[in-house]
């Protein structure tokens, strides 16, 4: 936990802690350099010291970084505290997740509009392509991860946490095999085996098309009461021994 004016290397001032996520903390700063606002994430500090999550953080930044020009989140430095604690240095978002979008769109307005679907989802979608044909997979495809900002001076939408990207150009596995990564109704039914060698980048496209879909029909979850019948109904679209 960092405090309020706190100076991290002599560069960052801690303004306000943000939020929190799987495996890190995120806090607005003040690049002290050159006067800017930035967002800071820091590893958890619980896990700071386990290496797979310390290269997972290496592996978000390296990823996001090969994505410059695109929607993704701009990555600025990715360094470690004189205490050991590593942290990535990113832009400052300003705006709501597209669950908090659509739930504020669907409880004023009603159901959001293929018009504005289109504008919103079209920038994650070349994002997407740009990131598939350097050989990166997000793999965690949901509506929390896109970020619909205030203003659209710089685009109207981010994509959030390359955490759980794979490279596939690297062949070190850093999700374990026999655990399933992603967000339930976003998981294509080959994500539910377990098996990171198999997940490609269709995996996204089904995600996307997910996402498409919640924001379209409203609350598509409903149509399974346990996460169980859910994977049973993803599963069988593999056909006999997809699950294996």
């Amino acid at each position: 936990m960092f405090l309020v004016n706190e100076v991290i290397d002599e560069q960052y001032r801690i303004l306000r802690r943000i939020g929190e996520g799987g495996h890190g903390t995120v806090y607005e700063a003040e690049d002290l350099d050159i006067g800017a606002p930035v967002a800071v994430k820091f590893l958890r500090p619980e896990v700071a010291d386990a290496p797979e999550f310390a290269t997972r953080m290496r592996r978000e930044a390296r990823a996001m970084g090969a994505l410059s020009g695109t929607s993704a989140v701009q990555i600025f430095a990715l360094n470690r505290t004189k205490s050991g604690q590593m942290y990535i240095v990113m832009e400052l978002l300003r705006g709501k997740d597209f669950e908090g979008f659509l739930a504020d769109h669907e409880r004023e307005v009603g159901r959001l509009s293929r018009s504005k679907l289109f504008e919103l989802i079209s920038p994650i979608v070349d994002t997407l392509d740009v990131a598939h044909q350097r050989g990166i997979v997000h793999r965690d495809i949901k509506p929390a991860n896109i970020f619909v900002l205030e203003s659209t001076a710089r685009g109207p939408v981010r994509l959030l946490d390359f955490g759980l990207v794979k490279v596939l150009s690297v062949l070190t596995p850093l999700t374990q095999e026999g655990l399933v990564v992603g967000s339930p109704s976003y998981i294509a039914p080959e994500g539910w085996q377990g098996r990171p060698d198999r997940i490609t980048p269709a995996a996204d496209v089904y995600a996307i098309g997910a996402v498409i879909f919640r924001a379209l029909a409203i609350e598509p979850e409903q149509r399974f009461p346990t996460v169980k019948a859910l994977w049973l109904s993803l599963v069988g679209m593999l056909g006999p021994g997809g699950a294996r």
